[in-house]
């Protein structure tokens, strides 16, 4: 999945960040790359947006496609909340760059609303970002992905020029923050009150959560994990605070990957990398909090771009069949 370049776009696009205790430091990065996996290629890419109805409802769908005949394997992204179809640029980017096809869409319009607005009555932002995590909305979210997923054979067949040398059996899902959630639920993490359309579990190969969402609340972590045994890397960091308190404390997206049954899962740990900063959020996309998502005064510790995860200081790892 190109691994180097997703996470070499990750750290360049925390550059362009307001400064913060320790610079990225471009020899540390090029380091990273070097420990990492090349792309064979680097295309060039072209951005297509549709209007596609899905289950009666017209939803806006943002492709990004590379040069070249293909085939390409395809990688849908789903955003964070208050982030649109638009958004993970980073990622979106280096992924086509590499030769992927790669679609992104925010399933619900709610989803990519913030709270409020600058000149607009404040809400609880806490308490609005709960029901977008809630059983309601998630089933919503993963019958709607299932409904996309199962259209677009025929839609290839019919000879859709957005779908033309796309492998579509050579799938994967990639979700940050709230599309995580959505990602955690197809590929088999037991949520009470959700009910996942059993095509959806085969629709995917692979499966990328970034920022992963973890709650005590869903159930004891020794168990809801169980169902996730596709190859699946998890990015996070020892800073991934989401300025909402969804996820009290950023060891718990950890709890994923230690609840994984084993086979081809992975976790990155990107040190220095802010909730926002995994998610490529851009200033619209941030909510007034999103400034604190870092403790003030707290010292960066190891250097961006030096991963660290459960299996030794570069990045977790469990090989072998799965």
């Amino acid at each position: 999945m190109a691994c180097w370049a997703l996470g070499t776009a990750l750290l360049l696009s925390a550059c362009a960040s307001p400064p913060r205790e320790a610079p990225l430091d471009p020899v540390r990065v090029r380091q990273f790359e070097a420990r990492a996996y090349a792309a064979r290629t680097q295309a060039d890419t072209r951005e297509v947006h549709e209007a596609r109805v899905v289950q009666g409802e017209v939803q806006h769908l943002v492709w990004l496609r590379p040069s070249g005949p293909g085939p390409h394997p395809l990688v849908v992204c789903l955003p964070g909340v208050g982030q649109s179809a638009q958004a993970l640029a980073a990622w979106r980017r280096a992924l086509a760059e590499a030769g992927h096809v790669v679609l992104s869409w925010q399933a619900l319009a709610e989803d990519a609303r913030l709270p409020s607005r600058p000149g607009e009555p404040q809400v609880d932002a806490h308490a609005w970002a709960q029901t977008r995590f809630a059983a309601a909305a998630s089933q919503r979210r993963v019958t709607m992905l299932a409904a996309l997923m199962a259209s677009l054979p025929a839609s290839q067949a019919a000879g859709d020029p957005l779908l033309a040398g796309v492998d579509l059996s050579r799938a994967a899902l990639l979700g940050y923050e709230l599309g995580a959630w959505t990602a955690q639920q197809a590929e088999g993490e037991q949520v009470a009150g959700v009910s996942v359309p059993e095509g959806l579990r085969h629709a995917f190969r692979a499966f990328v959560l970034v920022s992963p969402y973890a709650s005590f609340e869903q159930g004891a972590f020794e168990t809801r994990y169980r169902g996730l045994q596709a190859p699946t890397l998890i990015v996070t960091s020892e800073q991934d605070r989401d300025p909402l308190g969804l996820v009290p404390e950023p060891y718990l997206r950890t709890a994923p990957f230690g609840g994984m049954p084993g086979g081809q899962q992975f976790m990155l740990m990107l040190r220095q990398a802010s909730h926002a900063d995994l998610g490529a959020r851009t200033e619209t996309e941030r909510l007034p909090a999103w400034d604190s998502d870092r403790p003030r005064g707290e010292p960066g510790r190891g250097g961006a771009g030096e991963g660290e995860g459960a299996g030794g200081p570069d990045g977790g790892g469990r090989g072998g069949g799965g």
